[in-house]
């Protein structure tokens, strides 16, 4: 066999193959020298070729065994880096091993396949065979199977890709018989079964004055609930009778109620309850607010419960015992709800704003101030009797309700504008204490306010310039026309 290699080239050209694995590859001297070139794989006894070498110049070739040759080519003979150099210009390029090369193998309906060398042997195996099915036998490329018949086999492989196969056929399970045998009517469950099935028996109508015992078997089985009239076992691999048995109905006195309590409202009402029993009964209540329509009585029935008004705030609670002979007393309890208190309520009394109304203590009000007036805005919320704001710079906020009446406000400042508003002309200036405004519109109202919002002066402009005397130094606001300004003194 060849010997396999990759090449790894800087600057070459790959022509056409000449054989099999085997290429001409040819080293352009016009390309720059360093220029990168993806490796190659070929067979050895590829031919390596110098073509445009600088001035027809004749290369010389450097060998892995560090021997040198001159000529137009050379032949790979072994690994290692090749190097020519010619015209004043080098290259050179390294042959490396080749992979090794493998074949793949194909398993339809089984595990084991993949990628594999010439002479692997791989084991096989057959998946599960669906169900009512068997494995039948492997086909496809099965000249290299070991045992086509086995589920389990090998494969040895070759040097082409081979596929194989895992077939099936329709089993036929071996059944036995199951027979019945019951002093009743209408037993079901018999017949044939494959072993491992789960069948299912059912012992059908007593004989009269009898009822359900259990069941038995020959040979012995192991019943899901051999004390139920319908039950199922497991197959065995072998024949087999069950037996439905059952036995004479006793006689022991029996009694049971439902429900075991009854809800009544506070103002009082009638339930009742029902008593199963084959037997004479007795019933008391413990409370003389929980009469009863019956005190005794035998066999099935029912008792109907009255109760009172519970005029009290609390739950209340009565138990109802039913007795009777041979047989555990049983109960019902009865409970009453208690009347529910009228709740206190507080007024909520909303100023400048939304609300207003009753509420208890503890409850969450959504509020909201209303708008604010022209040239002023919203400022906080106050309250004069205790509770939670939320938020009380919020002019939509929760406040929580205290335990007494309470009002909150909604308070408002002047909106003060620092600017003077041109589309106005109004000009504004103080000299001495004395106020001077400008551009006033005769008819026009006017007037000088605190930043509190206390009046100082309101008036009636007389023409389009006023004078005012101001009280002190400070800060003051003039509105006049849905304009505000801030007057410094």
């Amino acid at each position: 066999m060849k010997k396999k290699f990759f090449l790894m080239l800087i600057a070459i050209v790959a022509t056409a193959s000449t054989a099999f694995g085997q290429w001409v590859v040819e080293i352009d001297f016009s390309l720059p020298t360093g220029t990168p070139i993806s490796s190659k794989s070929f067979e050895a006894g590829s031919i390596i070729k110098a073509i445009n070498v600088p001035g027809g110049d004749i290369p010389t070739w450097t060998f892995p065994s560090l021997s040198m040759t001159t000529g137009p080519q050379i032949t790979v003979t072994e690994l290692g880096t090749y190097s020519v150099m010619g015209g004043g210009k080098s290259y050179s390029m390294e042959v490396l091993p080749a992979a090794a090369t493998t074949y793949t193998l194909t398993v339809n309906s089984g595990s084991g396949g993949g990628p594999y060398t010439t002479g692997t042997v791989i084991p096989i195996s057959a998946n599960s065979p669906p169900a009512g099915q068997e494995f039948d036998k492997w086909t496809g490329d099965v000249s290299n199977v070991a045992d086509v018949n086995s589920a389990s086999t090998t494969f040895t492989m070759g040097s082409a890709n081979a596929t194989v196969t895992a077939t099936y056929k329709t089993s036929t399970p071996t059944t036995y018989t199951v027979t019945m045998s019951s002093t009743g009517s209408g037993a079901s469950g018999g017949g044939s079964y494959a072993a491992g099935t789960t069948v299912n028996i059912s012992a059908g109508t007593a004989p009269t004055g009898q009822q359900f015992k259990n069941w038995t078997s020959s040979p012995s089985v192991s019943f899901t609930n051999a004390n139920s009239p319908n039950t199922s076992f497991t197959m065995p691999g072998n024949a087999v009778t069950v037996t439905a048995n059952f036995e004479p109905i006793p006689t022991t006195p029996t009694l049971t109620v439902s429900p075991p309590s009854l809800s009544f409202i506070a103002g009082g009402e009638s339930k009742s309850f029902t008593i199963t029993s084959n037997t004479s009964w007795t019933v008391s209540s413990n409370q003389t607010w929980a009469s009863l329509s019956s005190t005794s009585g035998s066999n099935n029935g029912s008792v109907n419960v009255s109760v009172s008004a519970n005029t009290g705030t609390s739950q209340r609670t009565a138990t109802i015992t039913i007795s009777g002979t041979g047989v555990t007393a049983q109960t019902v309890t009865v409970k009453q709800d208690g009347t529910t208190p009228t709740p206190t309520l507080y007024p909520l009394t909303v100023v400048n704003g939304s609300g207003s109304g009753s509420y208890e203590a503890g409850d969450v009000v959504t509020i909201t101030a209303n708008p604010a007036s022209q040239g002023e805005e919203f400022d906080k919320w106050v309250t004069n009797g205790g509770g939670l704001f939320a938020n009380a710079n919020s002019a939509t906020t929760d406040f929580t309700m205290p335990s007494s009446a309470v009002t909150v406000t909604a308070t408002y400042r002047i909106i003060v504008a620092n600017e003077v508003v041109e589309a106005h002309a109004l000009k504004v200036w103080t000299q001495n204490g004395v106020l001077y405004v400008s551009g006033l519109t005769p008819g026009e109202s006017w007037g000088v306010y605190s930043l509190t919002g206390v009046c100082v002066y309101t008036g009636i402009a007389t023409g389009d310039e006023v004078t005012l005397a101001l009280p002190g130094r400070g800060v003051y606001v003039l509105k006049t026309g849905g304009y505000a300004r801030k007057v410094v003194n």
